[in-house]
């Protein structure tokens, strides 16, 4: 390769038995540079530190608002803490920003959309499960996003139920599940409707769309759909 020539790829996710992928990093003119996912505890610290920079101090509770009501992704994290900053105006007097704040900035449509989804989900209204899914597509979620939401919500669920099992209640339950005691609340009825079986089975069909929603040619609100079928069955 020519010396001033600098080429960049960028891939989620490198196959690296492949034959082509090993030519390339088997280059002495390759350099490869990881950036893996941060867990949602480092997202939660990371919050913080970049209201920080802009000169905003968040209540406890904000991180993990922020996280349930845009989700993880960085990028949204940090359009967020700019609507917050822009609704402060940069004054110094005013860069306190409490849960009500937030709230009243950021509204919490995600969070309500995908409990009202899992809700439906648990009590086998497929028609309603639709509803609430086009509704998210038309707020602009894409359909992987959806999934991952259905599993986390699902394997919260999971844990919920475990924790019930081993004793646990009230704020050492909220502590096992990790998240807040009021976010636990959401969480129970679903739990004492399923059983530990179905919710393993629940959570193969959500990780099979998953891979399904990666790699086949179909539209991607046919898996989906096909996947409340199956839950709702």
């Amino acid at each position: 390769p020519l010396s001033s020539t600098v080429l960049i790829l960028e891939a989620k996710k490198v196959e690296k038995r492949s034959k082509a992928i090993k030519t390339i990093l088997d280059s002495k003119n390759v350099t490869v540079v990881e950036y893996p996912l941060l867990f949602e505890r480092d997202v939660e610290k990371w919050i913080p530190k970049q209201a920080q920079r802009k000169k905003l101090i968040l209540a406890k509770q904000v991180p993990r608002y922020l996280i349930d009501a845009v989700g993880p992704e960085l990028l949204d994290l940090d359009l967020a803490l700019q609507r917050i900053e822009l609704y402060l105006g940069g004054k110094q007097d005013k860069n306190r920003v409490s849960l009500a704040i937030a709230k009243e900035i950021i509204p919490d449509t995600r969070v309500r959309n995908v409990f009202e989804l899992v809700e439906a989900l648990s009590q086998k209204h497929l028609d309603d499960s639709l509803r609430f899914f086009s509704r998210m597509l038309k707020h602009g979620e894409n359909s992987i996003k959806i999934n991952a939401m259905i599993a986390y919500q699902f394997r919260q669920i999971w844990l919920t139920q475990d924790g019930i099992q081993r004793g646990l209640s009230g704020y050492d339950l909220a502590k096992y599940v990790g998240v807040p005691v009021f976010r636990l609340e959401t969480y129970l009825p679903t739990a004492r409707r399923f059983s530990a079986i179905r919710l393993k089975e629940i959570t193969q069909m959500v990780a099979a769309t998953d891979q399904a929603l990666k790699s086949s040619r179909l539209a991607d609100r046919i898996h989906v759909e096909r996947l409340f079928v199956k839950i709702c069955s």
